[in-house]
């Protein structure tokens, strides 16, 4: 988790196998969303 500074953000975790990403969508209530989602940094040939 991280801290919100804007009401929509994004973050992203490189390693050398995996990206994580984690998007913040805060909505007029200032409630915060957050998404998350890895994905593999190879690509399949």
């Amino acid at each position: 988790m991280f801290k919100i500074f804007r009401k929509n953000c994004c973050g992203l975790d490189v390693h050398k196998t995996w990206i994580y990403a984690c998007i913040g969508i805060t909505d007029v209530n200032r409630r915060t969303e957050y998404k998350q989602a890895r994905f593999s940094s190879f690509t399949k040939n």
